[in-house]
């Protein structure tokens, strides 16, 4: 019997595909909503709303989780977080408004 949870080094490959997956569902709904689709297309995009819950449990979980396997404190782990959250804010800010 083979496993579902693909692991490398620690790294849990099928939850981050699990993630991957629910990105792409909230992207099919946010261009589903932006071109105006209607019919049957529009119903399967609108299925992607899935995603957004999806999406957070899987990111809750793969919090937590780097949590305790790196041995951290929970503030160092969220100022990092932060950290990198803002940087990216800006770079994008800053390519946008360029």
């Amino acid at each position: 019997m083979t496993s579902i949870i693909f692991t490398k080094g620690g790294y849990l490959y099928s939850v981050s595909i699990l993630r991957t997956i629910s990105c792409l569902g909230v992207l099919a709904v946010h261009l589903g909503q932006r071109m105006h689709l209607n019919g049957i297309i529009r119903t399967i995009t609108d299925y992607g709303e899935t995603g957004v819950y999806l999406f957070f449990i899987v990111s809750g979980y793969l919090f937590v989780n780097s949590v305790e396997k790196n041995d951290k404190r929970m503030s160092k782990v969220l100022c990092n977080r932060l950290i990198h959250m803002i940087s990216v804010f800006y770079l994008l800010f800053y390519l946008i408004t360029a």
